[in-house]
């Protein structure tokens, strides 16, 4: 599948979108939205006496482990491990176990991996599974921040490979099993290529900033709005490529 797609997903990160799509609802919310109820939502506890078994309590531990890049760069690493035993009790006593690994890395600004492994089981049926999900992006890696073309044409891609297994003896992640993956690319699109070219806004006052090279770069970077904005425009990725495999059974 190939299509334009406004992703959001260039070198400045979601942040700047992020406000922007903030401050444009809020002054809709503020000035154009007709007053509306305010939403709410309630939750409801209750136990079914003429239940076999009844959920008592949750036993187990959960520990977070987190560190720097100890090379002084930017990145982090997260890791939660927890594991759980939901007991239930009544004329037909059980325990349901819940074992979960969530581990997060990010070696740099270009590249951030997240890898999931959960597993279950009944101790009465005997039956459970376990799914594990693997989540790796990247994004080019520019040598001028502000820059769009050649060396720095912005590239980004995402790939997720899911597979799920009824093996509850294992304690690795199936390999040999039922699963999806997914690749996901963006890149520029044609008419993005296009617009840079064009003699309009931010473009336009973009190249005039760059001919004056008095004043351009100058002593801070960027140097103009201008810039700033063809950069921005140029680097949230509106063409986007998805590459889907599936196995239905292991």
């Amino acid at each position: 599948m190939h299509f334009p797609l406004n992703i959001y997903s260039g070198r400045f990160g979601k942040g700047m979108t992020q406000i922007r799509l903030g401050v444009s609802y809020m002054m809709k919310s503020l000035f154009l939205s007709p007053p509306t109820e305010t939403c709410g939502m309630k939750a409801y506890y209750k136990r079914d006496p003429t239940a076999k078994s009844v959920f008592d309590k949750v036993e187990g531990q959960i520990k977070l482990r987190f560190k720097m890049n100890p090379k002084d760069k930017p990145g982090m690493q997260a890791q939660v491990k927890s594991s759980l035993n939901f007991k239930y009790v009544g004329d037909t006593p059980k325990t349901k176990t819940l074992d979960a690994t969530v581990m997060i890395k990010k070696s740099s600004e270009e590249k951030m991996e997240l890898n999931v492994k959960l597993s279950g089981k009944d101790s009465m049926t005997g039956k459970g599974g376990m799914v594990c999900m693997g989540m790796e992006e990247t994004k080019s890696r520019p040598t001028d921040y502000f820059g769009w073309e050649g060396v720095n044409e912005p590239e980004y891609e995402r790939k997720t490979n899911i597979a799920w297994s009824k093996d509850t003896a294992s304690k690795d992640c199936p390999t040999n099993a039922a699963g999806i993956k997914i690749v996901k690319t963006a890149t520029r699109s044609e008419a993005q290529k296009e617009e840079s070219t064009m003699d309009i806004w931010p473009y336009k006052g973009c190249k005039m900033n760059k001919e004056d090279k008095k004043h351009y770069p100058g002593s801070l970077t960027p140097a103009t709005s201008d810039c700033v904005w063809s950069a921005f425009k140029q680097t949230n990725l509106r063409s986007v490529n998805y590459t889907i495999n599936y196995r239905v059974s292991s």
